[in-house]
């Protein structure tokens, strides 16, 4: 299923909407788990350090939905310049 048919089935589901298009509950479920995602993916999460390298000390700024590097060796001051994750798209917080 993609977006734009979770949308429909959500839309259809909806009160007061006319005449209902019978889903399944497979697909009204699939439907709001994708909308849900979409949502949590808007709200913004600290990017967290991990090590990803065996032997190394070196640590690297990470999404912390999917583990993405955001970049190797991210300078402090221009950590504003990513607001979403390139990756996944989950959005981040630079909040202290």
């Amino acid at each position: 299923m993609n977006y734009e048919e979770a949308i429909a089935i959500m839309k259809n589901e909806r009160p007061g909407c006319g005449e209902k298009i019978p889903y399944t509950e497979g697909e009204k479920c699939e439907a709001y788990n994708i909308a849900i995602s979409a949502i949590e993916k808007q709200v913004p999460k600290k990017p967290v350090m991990k090590q990803y390298f065996e032997g190394l000390d070196e640590t690297y700024l990470c999404c912390p939905d999917c583990g993405e590097i955001l970049t190797d060796r991210i300078p402090f001051e221009n950590k504003n310049f990513y607001f979403h994750c390139l990756n996944c798209g989950q959005k981040f917080s630079w909040e202290e």
